[in-house]
C-alpha cells in the first residue's frame, strides 16, 4: 500500500494557495439536523483539476470539489457544498514538466488543504463531518 498524498520532492514550489469559491447550503430544519446519523446518509462527490498556465514557469491548478449529502430515509437533501481551491505554483529548475504532470503535483499539493477545509465547513456547517478520501493522481514525475 502507497501514501497517495505524503510530502514527496519536486523542483515545483507553492507560491499562494486560497479559496476562489465556496459555497454550502444546509437546508435541514433543527430537528431534521439533529436526528441525521451516518448511517441514515448518503453522500457524493466530485473532483475536478482546472490547469492555468502563467509566463515564466509559474502555473496554477484550481481543485473544483462538489459534495452533497441526501437522507436514506426521505430523500431530503442534508447539505451541498461547491468548493473552487486554488494552487499558484513555480517551477524552480528547467526541468521540462508536461501539462498533465503540472496538474497532478498541483493537485497533489494543495489536497490536504481542500479536505481540511470540506471537513471544517461541513461540521461546522451543521451536517456531519465529511472527510474527502486521499487521491492517487498516478504522478509519472516527482
Amino acid at each position: 500500500m502507497t501514501k497517495t498524498n505524503e510530502n514527496i520532492e519536486t523542483n515545483i514550489k507553492i507560491i499562494r494557495h486560497y479559496i476562489k469559491d465556496l459555497s454550502f447550503e444546509n437546508p435541514q430544519s433543527i430537528s431534521e439536523n439533529n436526528s441525521v446519523i451516518n448511517d441514515d446518509s448518503n453522500f457524493s462527490q466530485n473532483m475536478s483539476l482546472i490547469y492555468l498556465p502563467y509566463k515564466n514557469n509559474f502555473f496554477g491548478v484550481i481543485m473544483k470539489c462538489a459534495c452533497e449529502g441526501s437522507s436514506k430515509k426521505n430523500n431530503s437533501k442534508l447539505f451541498v457544498l461547491e468548493l473552487d481551491y486554488l494552487g499558484f505554483f513555480k517551477i524552480i529548475n528547467d526541468e521540462t514538466y508536461n501539462q498533465t504532470d503540472l496538474t497532478k503535483i498541483g493537485g497533489r499539493i494543495i489536497l490536504p488543504f481542500v479536505r481540511s477545509i470540506i471537513r471544517d465547513v461541513t461540521s461546522k456547517g451543521g451536517s456531519l463531518s465529511i472527510d474527502i478520501p486521499e487521491v492517487d493522481f498516478d504522478l509519472t514525475k516527482a
